[in-house]
């Protein structure tokens, strides 16, 4: 009974230890997604829009990807 607890202590160990990893990797996409999107929303990304669609287009046309 005694390797039974040991293993099954371990594995809820290893179970814990996974939640963690979830949630540290969640909380990472979560502030990824919101700096996305300040940057999407900011000032400077609406401005720099039509220079950012010419450089597509011209690098569409001289070939360039």
């Amino acid at each position: 009974a005694s390797e039974a607890e040991a293993k099954e202590s371990e594995a809820e160990a290893k179970a814990s230890e996974a939640e963690a990893k979830v949630s540290e990797a969640e909380a990472k996409a979560s502030k990824a997604l919101y700096n996305y999107s300040e940057v999407i929303n900011s000032a400077s990304w609406f401005i720099t829009k039509p220079l950012r669609f010419l450089t597509l287009l011209l690098k569409r046309i001289l070939g360039r990807n």
